[in-house]
């Protein structure tokens, strides 16, 4: 049955509204998903900023004292404020953070046969040598004390750490200092613990400290101059 040319008419009238309206809602998903990217990248940069205020306010609280004296590095307290600041931040993005946590083996033996300001050089040359193993600017190397070195790896899965990890083992090994009159006799080295977490507003920053700390005991108590997680 032939169709009139009045029906033929509305027919292709209806099809061109609809190929109008669907270019219509295409360009309109375009112009939204533009949008939601321009708000994206407007929100980072806001959160940066944030963060660069708090920092610099946290310093001015501090005096300005955010260093280790020994090392130059970060020190125990200027680590606590920027591991809350970014996990903050990660809990919000929902990525992952991963702190180490490192004590020098044998430290107190390379004191006892070489002297403390040995060993003060050594722990110098040590904070050094861990911070040229972190490649990004988020990341950061701290003196949490003593012989105690903490690392903070943002948006970093326990892969990517326990890849660094290992990186600073083999670097401080690599030193060779060696308490003995000997270079077969035994060289500092370092036990480092690993934990990765995807930070929650619900937790606190301490909760990966201390699975840290857990995995760093593990690394001492099974034979030292190793990573564990």
């Amino acid at each position: 049955m032939n169709m009139s040319a009045p029906l033929i008419a509305a027919v292709a009238a209806i099809a061109l509204f609809l190929v109008l309206l669907t270019i219509t809602v295409i360009a309109q998903r375009r112009r939204l998903r533009r949008m939601e990217e321009r708000l994206a990248a407007m929100r980072g940069l806001l959160e940066e900023r944030a963060e660069q205020l708090e920092r610099a306010t946290t310093t001015a609280k501090t005096g300005g004292d955010a260093d280790d004296e020994l090392t130059g590095i970060a020190n125990h307290r200027s680590f606590q404020e920027i591991l809350r600041q970014q996990w903050r931040r990660t809990a919000r993005s929902r990525l992952p953070l991963t702190v180490l946590m490192i004590d020098v083996d044998g430290l107190k033996r390379f004191n006892e046969a070489k002297g403390h300001q040995a060993g003060d050089e050594s722990l110098r040359q040590i904070a050094v040598t861990l911070t040229h193993e972190i490649q990004r600017p988020g990341d950061v190397v701290a003196r949490f004390g003593g012989d105690e070195f903490a690392v903070l790896l943002a948006e970093t899965d326990a892969t990517g750490g326990i890849a660094v990890a290992e990186r600073m083992r083999h670097a401080v090994e690599n030193l060779a200092m060696s308490w003995g009159p000997s270079a077969d006799e035994q060289h500092l080295t370092i036990s480092v613990g690993v934990a990765t977490t995807i930070p929650s507003p619900q937790e606190q920053p301490g909760s990966v400290l201390a699975t840290a700390d857990r995995a760093l005991a593990a690394a001492k108590r099974n034979g030292r101059n190793r990573v564990e997680t």
